[in-house]
């Protein structure tokens, strides 16, 4: 999540209650300030590369039943769309963060499907999730929440001991469950606990890779099992996980301050950025497209649906969900 939302999100709660490298594509020139403060020095001025197209739907907005959406799931057993919503600051054990459900066909099923409302447990501001050993898990403070992924029932918790601000979870085929932990305080200095961990299918919980500088966000596993990382600070590179524990670089974006990371059948990547308000899709020949330019903010935790070829995208700025269509 970004430092930049996180400044613009204060000021509207107050209100209502980087290492670049330079690009390797033939993309237009980014004409935005390096550092941005505000929101509207996010607004990027190039232009997409892409005319989206898709068998299905066109593009869908849904504005209402959400506060600030943080991550999207595709959840296959139930074939619904996951929303998990902040609901307040990230930082905040407010206990009052909950998932929504949205039909495939872009109407809102069910706004709070889990609810930290609820007596029986607890939610702060749910960030990742990932559904994996028949169980929903999600990203919370310090806490990793279990679910059950179709009724929605708590199955148990899973604290993260050292952690202090889990961000994305994602599952490999084998059951083994990674969560990032940014390493940040609420003023975004570093609580120098960004690191990123793995469950085990038994709920065990292992150090994957510790991070001396850099915060690791989103999480994507490549077609042969890899875990792949990316940043939100001055990194472009996307990075792999190495046999050795350390983080190398895998592939490169023409842009910045990274959020979401999805790894596609293709091989590409896409990863947001807050640089850029935009979805960057990396090629595996090196190559780079955008496929979605913001106005407000960047998409959070972005995700797919495979099955439709549909975009999952968080608009944390302004609590809105986008169902984007992908081009083949």
């Amino acid at each position: 999540m970004a430092r930049i939302f996180l400044i613009a999100l204060f000021c509207v709660l107050l209100a209502s209650c980087g290492s670049s490298a330079a690009p390797t594509t033939t993309l237009a020139p980014i004409h935005i300030q390096p550092t941005p403060t505000t929101l509207s020095q996010l607004a990027p001025t190039i232009a997409p590369t892409l005319t989206p197209s898709l068998a299905t739907t066109a593009a869908i907005t849904l504005s209402e039943g959400f506060a600030q959406p943080e991550s999207m799931l595709h959840n296959q057993l139930s074939d619904l769309y996951l929303v998990s919503n902040i609901n307040g600051t990230p930082f905040g054990r407010d206990d009052n963060g909950y998932i929504s459900l949205v039909n495939p066909d872009g109407t809102l099923k069910q706004a709070k499907w889990i609810d930290g409302a609820s007596a029986e447990f607890e939610l702060n501001a749910p960030k990742g999730m990932a559904i994996a050993n028949n169980t929903l898990y999600v990203a919370d403070l310090d806490t990793v929440r279990l679910f059950d992924p179709v009724s929605g029932v708590l199955k148990g918790t899973i604290a993260i001991s050292g952690s202090s601000f889990l961000n994305d979870l994602v599952a490999r085929a084998d059951g083994t469950v990674f969560v990032s932990d940014m390493g940040v305080n609420e003023d975004f200095s570093s609580t120098r606990t960004a690191a990123i961990y793995q469950i085990d299918a038994a709920g065990n919980v292992a150090l994957a890779v510790k991070l001396d500088a850099g915060n690791p966000n989103g999480l994507a596993i490549a077609a042969d099992g890899t875990l792949l990382v990316c940043r939100y600070d001055t990194a472009v590179e996307i990075f792999a996980l190495a046999a050795d524990g350390t983080l190398q670089p895998y592939r490169k974006a023409s842009a910045s301050q990274h959020d979401g990371l999805v790894a596609l059948a293709d091989q590409s990547l896409l990863v947001s950025s807050w640089q850029t308000a935009s979805v960057h899709q990396l090629m595996a020949d090196g190559s780079e497209r955008i496929v979605y330019v913001g106005t407000t903010g960047a998409p959070a935790d972005i995700n797919v649906d495979a099955q439709r070829g549909g975009l999952l995208m968080p608009m944390i700025v302004t609590s809105q969900v986008v169902l984007w269509p992908l081009a083949d």
